[in-house]
Parts: C-alpha cells; structure tokens; sequence
C-alpha cells in the first residue's frame, strides 16, 4: 500500500487476438496465459534466472505477430515468446521500466527511469528490437508530488510508430508521440491531483493514476482516490513519541475513480466512482479488478463501465 509501485496497471494484459496474460504481482509467480474464452491455457516460462525463467515478472507487452514481452523486475530483462509462448529470446534493460510497450514496428518503448548517460532526464526510451538504447525522449515538465517518481509513465500504443504517455504522479498530462516526435499535449484538470494529500507529514495515502486509454478523442482515466470519511480506515499509533498512520481498512480508505474526458473540447463528460478492486481498462468502456478468495482462488472480473453523464 505505501509502496509507490504498489497497485500500478500490471496484472491483465490482453492479446490483439483475443486471449490474455496476467502477472500475478512479481512475488516469483509466473505469468498465465488464457484463452479468448478465459480458459486457462498455462504458465509461461519457469521459474529461475535462465533462458525463459522469470524471478518478478511485472510488464507485459504484445508485438508483431502476436509474440509477447515480458519484463522481470528483478532480472531487469526483457524476455521474447512467440505466439505460442514458446521462449525465443531475452536481454537486459538498465533500469526497471514503468511501462513497456512493444511497437507494431518492432520497437520497444520503456517509461521510467533509464540508467544510461543519454536516458537521465528524460521519462521515454525507445530500443531497437535487440535492445538496444536508440534514443530517450520527453521531458519532466514539473515535479510530483510523490518524491522521485516525477518521471514515472505509463504508456498505451496507437499506430505503427505512435503510441501516448501519461504521468501518474502530480501534474496528469497526457503525450501523444509519433515515430519518437510529440505530436500533441494535453493537460488533464482533477480535483485531486498534483498535490493534495490528506495527513500531515506522513501521508499514508496520495492520489494517482492508475490506468488510462484513448480512444479516438475520448480519454478514459483511471486514478485512485481518497474516499469520503477516509480517517474511518486509518490507524494511528504512538512510537517513540510520534504518530505512526498506517492503513487499518483499505476499503474505507481508496476508492477507483474513473474520469472519461473529452479531449477535443477538455470537458470530462462522466465520473464514476468503483471500488477499489477495479484496477484497469481492458478496452474503451470496459474495466477490470482481481477478486481473491472464495473456492475459485484468484481471477479477474471484466466489466462494461456505466458511465455518469456529468
């Protein structure tokens, strides 16, 4: 919960042919592959540092050829299967990406930091399709609120060479890039970012974004948000003389907020408030959560979003 990679958009990723692959929060599980139906189609890779083995599998990207990247965290690699998850290749990336998108062209977009000379600085880093560094890209337009993740991205692709990038702590933009080029800017108003927070100094819990996705000139924006009453999840405690916050009931605490935008005219057409479960949009319209327990075990539930017209 306090983590501030905790909760990001890293558990449901889904092919352009239809099936899915989920991450199971880079504890040392491997990823599953499912069926277009949902039906469990199996683990990809195994579990060790070698060819085809994952130690914190974490993002997860379709490319050409319905092949997908996966990029372990803790091995800071990026691991190529075809289609069939078969393992075809792996390397290594200098840093540990936010996002990773692998472009129909065959490249690979990383948001984050980037431990190179020429990626200080700047939030996007586009490699060739071995992995190599070719340029980094964008700048970090203000600081965030939460201290050094002002260049934390998330990213969604859009055509060939394009695809946008948004910032999920303080200041929400949205970039549209095209061939590594920015092509149009948008700056997204809410009422709980760039920095609002809601304790003293300690700050057990801060607004950001979760997900988002365009369609069209419709921005869908996910962020997760205080509730009304939040203290009711709060526990305070005495250490040493001082108040120690930790979060008693997360439910009580955080609440999904979605925002549909329109960003032709900068309006936000509906907002939505969802559980917190609900963690990402799988399509325009349709979100998703992880529910845990019960006979099943864990799954994901997809929903179609009933919008709120403002």
């Amino acid at each position: 919960m306090d983590h501030p990679m905790a909760d990001m958009p890293n558990g449901l990723f889904r092919s352009p042919a239809g099936g899915f692959v989920v991450t199971q929060g880079g504890s040392g599980d491997l990823p599953l592959a499912f069926s277009s139906t949902g039906a469990l189609v199996g683990p990809i890779g195994r579990v060790g540092s070698g060819p085809g083995e994952f130690q914190a599998a974490l993002r997860v990207s379709f490319g050409p050829g319905d092949s997908v990247a996966v990029f372990d965290a803790r091995l800071r690699r990026i691991t190529i299967f075809d289609r069939n998850y078969r393992f075809g290749r792996s390397f290594r990336v200098p840093g540990e990406p936010s996002a990773l998108l692998w472009l129909p062209n065959g490249e690979f977009v990383l948001g984050g930091a980037m431990s190179t000379p020429r990626g200080i600085g700047h939030p996007l880093h586009i490699l060739n399709r071995g992995g190599d560094a070719l340029r980094s890209i964008g700048g970090v337009s203000a600081p965030a609120a939460f201290g050094g993740m002002d260049d934390f991205r998330l990213l969604r692709g859009s055509a060939a060479t394009g695809f946008y990038s948004m910032t999920a702590f303080g200041k929400i933009e949205v970039e549209q890039w095209d061939a590594g080029n920015p092509r149009r800017r948008w700056a997204i108003e809410s009422p709980y970012l760039p920095d609002k927070t809601f304790e003293s100094e300690r700050r057990p819990f801060q607004a950001r974004v979760s997900s988002f996705l365009v369609d069209g000139t419709t921005l869908y924006l996910m962020l997760v948000v205080p509730r009304k009453g939040w203290r009711s999840g709060v526990r305070v405690r005495v250490e040493n003389g001082e108040e120690v916050v930790t979060i008693a009931d997360v439910d009580k605490v955080v609440a999904t907020s979605v925002d549909v935008i329109d960003l032709a005219r900068g309006e936000v057409i509906s907002r939505t408030v969802l559980p917190r479960s609900y963690t990402g949009f799988l399509a325009g319209g349709f979100v998703f959560r992880r529910v845990t327990g019960g006979e099943n075990g864990t799954r994901f539930e997809v929903s179609r979003l009933q919008l709120r017209r403002n």
